[in-house]
């Protein structure tokens, strides 16, 4: 089985200022399943008593044996869509399938590692 690449690239969108837009650059092999679908992903917090969308049409498809990439600036919303996968954080818009499952909850089969300079000085 021959590995393919996916690079999500996070950007903001300087005349909106509080949405995320994502651009997907992709080359796999069509003839993989789809393990993971991420489909209209909104998410959002509220700050001094008004909306901040963070994340807004997140849509992708990733195939068995694909290599993922998620770049951007800090503050773009990737560590967001990262536990909206991994199920840490359930209250989003849109649906996150995980092998033909609606995810709502934690994956035990997923693991997560965020770099922190507190926890890395130097």
């Amino acid at each position: 089985m021959s590995a393919s690449n996916t690079v999500l690239n996070f950007k903001r969108d300087p005349a909106l200022q509080d949405e995320t837009e994502a651009s997907v650059h992709q080359s796999s092999t069509a003839s993989q399943p789809v393990t993971l679908t991420i489909k209209n992903v909104e998410k959002s917090y509220q700050l001094s008593g008004e909306s901040l969308q963070v994340l807004s049409g997140i849509n992708l498809d990733i195939r068995a044996g694909e290599f993922i990439s998620i770049v951007g600036a800090s503050g773009c919303g990737k560590s967001t869509l990262l536990k909206l996968v991994a199920g840490l954080d359930t209250q989003y818009g849109g649906d996150i399938v995980y092998q033909a499952h609606v995810l709502k909850a934690p994956i035990f089969l997923a693991a997560l590692c965020f770099r922190n300079t507190a926890c890395f000085p130097g």
